[in-house]
């Protein structure tokens, strides 16, 4: 009866694995991490440890893919915009090491702003929104909105597109029925996925039975006579003859 297995002496110790290179793909909430590092001979297995605090309390592990002098994790379910702090653990297959404490922070989202709807009337309204981009890694290929009868309307249905840039944006519609109530939000496309803006409502100007009146007839003669009339309210809508 005899035992194998591995002595110290045998390889080198964990802690003295060296990354030689580090690549971060960050985005709202997630990142992926791949590494190369130096070491006599291929690790057993990493672990990633990340945390939300900088003393590593609550750390969430994550098994990283091993492959050679290589290793790779993705994490998912991160706060978009927010630091966190990790770390590696190396298992040699003889002992397990933690290599120093680091930092990252995700991408924060552009923000954008769905701003109150002005010149409402029977059939048309301006629609305002704004958009701020503080993240470089942001790249914003559409901004504009979308609208419709239902609440939460998104680009799947009606929307228009006012550029790319930052900034403020505004947009007239038309051939909107009268006395209806719309939902609009301002979007954003990005490199990382669609941003959409607070929801705003509004109801185009309902269009109602005009106010006319009759005035006295006077002057009445054998074959002639003088009437006439006053409007005193156009209903909201547009008087096409009187």
């Amino acid at each position: 009866l005899f035992f194998v297995g591995c002595k110290k002496d045998d390889i080198a110790e964990a802690s003295k694995v060296r990354i030689e290179t580090e690549t971060i793909e960050k985005g709202w909430d997630y990142v992926k991490i791949n590494v190369e590092y130096d070491y006599p001979v291929a690790l057993e297995a990493v672990t990633l440890y990340i945390s939300e605090k900088e003393d590593m309390s609550g750390a969430e592990t994550y098994e990283c893919k091993v492959e050679g002098n290589k290793f790779s994790v993705e994490v998912e379910g991160l706060k978009e915009g927010t630091a966190c702090y990790y770390c590696y653990e190396y298992d040699n297959g003889c002992e397990k090491e933690k290599s120093g404490r680091k930092s990252m922070q995700t991408v924060s989202k552009p923000v954008v702003v769905t701003k109150d709807i002005t010149s409402i009337t029977t059939t048309s309204a301006t629609l305002n929104g704004s958009l701020t981009n503080s993240d470089a890694a942001n790249k914003i290929t559409e901004k504009g909105f979308c609208w419709g009868k239902e609440k939460e309307p998104t680009i799947e249905g009606n929307h228009i597109s006012k550029g790319s840039g930052t900034g403020t944006y505004s947009h007239s519609l038309t051939n909107l029925t009268n006395n209806t109530t719309y939902y609009v939000r301002a979007y954003v496309k990005t490199n990382f996925g669609i941003v959409y803006g607070e929801e705003k409502s509004f109801t185009t100007v309902e269009i109602v039975l005009p106010t006319v009146t009759t005035n006295a007839v006077t002057n009445i003669k054998a074959t002639t006579a003088t009437c006439g009339g006053y409007v005193s309210s156009d209903g909201n809508g547009t008087v096409t003859a009187r």
